[in-house]
């Protein structure tokens, strides 16, 4: 295996270093629990706020909620009824997804279609969606298979029509909020902390981390980049405050078949998976954004996402490729 490279880029006000505090530990109240298909956990520092278990309950509370929101799968959920009913006839949306419609659709199209919110028919075909394809069984599908699925995906199928606040699905595309749901997720809880007033709290929800101030005694949160192909280990650590930290990677949810590893960060161009990075983290302010330009840096590859997210302007990230 070819050593790992990894290309910081515009890492400003942000710290890579070696894990090595030896500090004296604060005291935080937390919770964890498996959610979002991963662990999620909560972090306050004691002297935050005297109500943390009831804080901590509505974060929870409020991580369902809004999961249901956006998940596809929910056949009770509003994302469900869009995709089953609006390829046929426009169809009335609440204003809050539709505002979440638009705002994807405008990052589908500023990162050139390598982020794209209706790349379902691909997840599904290729495993990796719930409930999808499992014909092939830990194998890459035949290459007619996927030629018919990218017929289907291009967010340029979506129409939103402003006017009506109505959506239509043309050509049998579907909407898969997958790749920005916990980004969505965490900036309801950042919007919640906020009408609280509680300024200092972490919340890890597995790729996704939302740092709100610092732990105490003025000290920066202290987050760890996992190292792609050390199990266990790290690359390094970040030192941030108020901000969010999403990282893509190629080895969450993967299989392997003869000498290659197929994961599902799927390219929506070649309907393969987007080959070159094996990890994309980005530090931005907003966790939307931070989450949908993880994915499409990824996709993008080492020197097009490291030339693209240095032309944006908008966010910081650390790329590692082999």
């Amino acid at each position: 295996m070819a050593g790992i490279k990894i290309r910081p880029v515009y890492i400003l006000m942000l710290f890579l270093l070696l894990f090595n505090s030896s500090c004296k530990k604060e005291t935080f109240h937390e919770k964890k629990e498996f959610m979002l298909d991963t662990l999620v956990s909560v972090k306050i520092p004691d002297e935050e706020s005297r109500d943390e278990e009831a804080v901590i309950k509505d974060l929870f509370s409020l991580i369902a909620k809004q999961n249901k929101f956006v998940d596809r799968y929910t056949p009770s959920g509003e994302l469900f009824y869009v995709n089953s009913n609006a390829c046929t006839h426009p169809v009335f949306v609440s204003a809050g997804l539709f505002g979440l419609l638009t705002e994807t659709l405008d990052y589908c199209s500023q990162y050139e279609g390598f982020f794209d919110i209706t790349v379902a028919p691909l997840v599904d075909l290729w495993g990796f969606g719930i409930g999808g394809d499992t014909s092939n069984a830990g194998r890459p599908p035949a290459r007619e298979d996927i030629l018919e699925a990218l017929l289907r995906v291009g967010y340029l199928n979506v129409y939103a029509d402003t006017g009506t606040k109505t959506v239509l699905l043309k050509n049998g595309a579907q909407l898969d909020m997958g790749a920005v749901s916990k980004g969505f997720i965490l900036r309801s809880l950042d919007s919640y902390l906020s009408e609280k007033g509680i300024k200092n709290i972490i919340i890890n929800a597995g790729g996704e981390v939302l740092a709100k101030g610092k732990k105490g005694k003025n000290k920066p949160w202290t987050i760890g980049i996992k190292h792609p192909r050390r199990q266990g280990g790290l690359c390094g650590t970040l030192e941030v405050t108020d901000c969010t930290v999403s990282t893509s990677g190629d080895y969450e949810r993967y299989f392997e078949y003869g000498d290659k590893k197929y994961f599902h960060i799927i390219n929506p161009a070649t309907g393969y998976p987007a080959f070159g990075c094996i990890s994309v983290t980005i530090i931005a302010d907003d966790p939307l954004l931070a989450d949908a330009l993880s994915t499409a840096v990824f996709a993008m590859g080492p020197e097009k996402g490291g030339q693209f997210l240095q032309s944006s302007g908008k966010a910081e990230g650390i790329i590692i490729w082999e």
